[in-house]
């Protein structure tokens, strides 16, 4: 079978005017269609999942015939739209997947990343938020292209750890795989893993990710893909869109963060005073927990 690429995100269903989540049943449904053709799914949330076409039951040739497939499917059977995304790899896919949000198909082959990356503004990039971005525009950094001729030794020592990271996503580079066991967040799916996670780590859980979202907007505005990105950098955990816009809207009716007026595609988010308190005395908290969990497992 000729593999066109390694890795494609599907988000189904889209929203409806005024719900900030997708429902559980009609996403169950949705996921039923995607094992139809592979068993390699890694979900992000319920609406979204990446998906490796190279295990394709269906025998379809390529990835892109795969996603239309999945997309008829999804519509015919469910009344839903879908947006996809096809890439030689994850990040790549997730980037196309937004690209014609929020029903279209978007595939970027091996031979086109160069062409598509270069004259992609870095703010595109997973983990590029307000501040991350303010700091490459003094690096007269504004594209791809331009973060292409920084060095990864001056990128190391400007961005940490994330300069590696910055650097390989301005060269298309993302080795990591579809994971069809990775956990989800669901606590009761993932009830050990994500007790192990807070106690070494301090990191709470999706079923409540405001410390997250709040965490990650502590440096500076940022948009919901950035958020997501900013989370998956420091925290290792994926929270999809259900999840993440889900979690806005209740940290905004608690007034703990506010949207920003921005001539942007996307809407940035701020946290505000009251949320950068809660924040703090979370984190305190959340700081006794793992201090007691740690101490627990020396005396073990």
């Amino acid at each position: 079978m000729k593999r066109e690429s390694s890795a494609c995100v599907l988000l189904c269903p889209q929203f409806e005017p005024n719900v900030c989540a997708p429902t559980q049943s009609s996403c169950r449904q949705a996921h039923e269609i995607f094992e139809r053709h592979t068993d390699l799914i890694e979900p992000l949330s319920v609406d979204e999942a990446y998906r490796d076409v190279s295990e394709n039951k269906t025998g379809l040739p390529t990835g892109t015939q795969v996603a239309r497939t999945i997309r008829e499917q999804t519509r015919s059977e469910l009344s839903l739209t879908a947006s996809a995304g096809v890439a030689p790899n994850k990040f790549l896919a997730k980037i196309a997947s937004d690209w014609k949000i929020p029903d279209g198909l978007f595939v970027i082959q091996p031979r086109e990343v160069d062409s598509f990356l270069l004259s992609l503004p870095v703010g595109r990039l997973p983990g590029v938020g307000t501040v991350t971005e303010e700091k490459l525009k003094n690096l007269e950094v504004q594209t791809v292209a331009g973060l292409r001729r920084i060095d990864l030794s001056t990128l190391e020592s400007r961005f940490g750890r994330y300069g590696l990271r910055l650097y390989e996503l301005a060269r298309g580079i993302d080795t990591s795989e579809v994971v069809p066991d990775r956990p989800t967040g669901n606590p009761r799916l993932d009830e050990q893993a994500t007790t192990r996670y807070v106690i070494t780590q301090g990191v709470v859980t999706m079923q409540d990710p405001t410390i997250l979202i709040l965490a990650s907007l502590a440096d500076g505005d940022k948009h919901g893909y950035a958020i997501m990105e900013d989370i998956h950098v420091f925290a290792g955990i994926r929270l999809g869109p259900g999840t993440l816009y889900g979690a806005i809207c209740r940290l905004e009716q608690r007034g703990w963060i506010r949207a920003v007026k921005s001539e942007a595609r996307r809407q940035p988010y701020r946290i505000t005073a009251a949320g950068s308190q809660h924040l703090k005395e979370q984190l305190a908290l959340l700081g006794q927990v793992v201090r007691t969990g740690n101490r627990r497992m020396r005396e073990a």
